[in-house]
């Protein structure tokens, strides 16, 4: 029996309790995480929205989305950009900058437009709550975009 868990059956038999450990921890994370419903369905409810017009909200929700992420990718990447330019001249920076500028003014008025198709497919009541969620939206968003209050420039 002795030779039966020599120094590698030992190492075989703690490997397949970690792993053992491992796939259970897995298992009951999976099992006991909260699994939160798309922004459609959250939205349909919120509005009290039929199914007819939560079809519609998913049609024109898929289509926003998938024309806008190409163009969030770019933005992504030139913002990139410019940071990484900081160093070089002023002009180079200010350019790259000035063309996020402007992929971010396309996408504020691509979503203006979507916002005014998702309008026009609610009642008057579901179009009031639409526009406070779209409002705390961008209330969230902007306040993601300003600087921690933290925040100390150099002269300080």
């Amino acid at each position: 029996m002795k030779n039966l868990l020599g120094n590698n059956g030992w190492l075989i038999l703690m490997l397949v309790v970690l792993n053992i450990g491992t796939l259970t921890t897995f298992w009951l994370q999976n099992k006991t995480s909260k699994k939160h419903p798309p922004r459609n369905e959250i939205l349909a409810k919120e509005l009290d929205l039929s199914p007819e017009q939560a079809r519609k909200f998913k049609v024109l929700q898929d289509s926003f989305f998938a024309e806008t992420e190409p163009i969030m990718a770019e933005l992504r990447k030139l913002r990139h950009q410019m940071f990484k330019q900081l160093d070089n001249p002023v002009e180079t920076t200010l350019g790259l900058s000035e063309e996020a500028c402007a992929i971010q003014q396309e996408l504020d008025k691509k979503l203006v437009v979507h916002f005014l198709k998702l309008q026009s497919i609610c009642d008057s009541t579901q179009s009031k709550k639409l526009s406070k969620i779209f409002e705390r939206s961008q209330d969230r968003s902007s306040h993601k975009k300003r600087p921690h209050s933290g925040y100390r420039h150099s002269s300080e």
